[in-house]
Formats: structure tokens, sequence, C-alpha cells
């Protein structure tokens, strides 16, 4: 299992609503909602640069949901999230 302390970084264009969600079962089963976000437009399909604040979450899965975007096909570039496996930590 991941412990997350530091924000998620996402490049993506034309999303509006974003929902992301963690499980911490053994499968990807049971999320639960961590974070919603409602994006700033840009103008002419700039790439949106957005920081998520993910600080202490305990999560084995991270799901990714676009809700809604402003053109027809929102899309999402890159996703960066660092995290601390519990063994690391327990061992400290």
């Amino acid at each position: 299992m991941l412990h997350f302390f530091l924000p998620c970084t996402m490049l993506s264009c034309t999303v509006k609503t974003l929902i992301i969600e963690a499980s911490n079962k053994t499968q990807p089963i049971n999320f639960e909602n961590i974070a919603e976000l409602d994006l700033d437009k840009t103008k002419d399909a700039e790439l949106q640069h957005e920081t998520i604040q993910l600080s202490n979450i305990k999560a084995r899965y991270i799901k990714f949901k676009i809700m809604s975007g402003y053109f027809e096909y929102p899309t999402v570039h890159s996703i960066k999230i660092e995290g601390i496996f519990d063994d690391l930590i327990n061992k400290s």
C-alpha cells in the first residue's frame, strides 16, 4: 500500500470536471472519492497544469475519472503521483 504525501500533478486539455477515487483493497474495488475538481477552461486548447493535493492518502489503487469536458474529446497527457510504500514507513 502507498502513502501519498506530495501533491499530484496532471497535464490535460479541455477537461472540465475530474473525480479522483482511491481504494486500499487488495483488488480494485470499493473506490472512494478523494477529490473532485472543476478545472478552468484554457484558450485555444492550451494544456491545463493542475496540482492536486493528495496528502495523507493511503491507497493501493487510484482512479481518475473525466466526468465532463469543455469540448467533445478531453485528454490527459500526463499524471505524476509520488508516494512511499508502507513497508518503508514501518521500517523507520
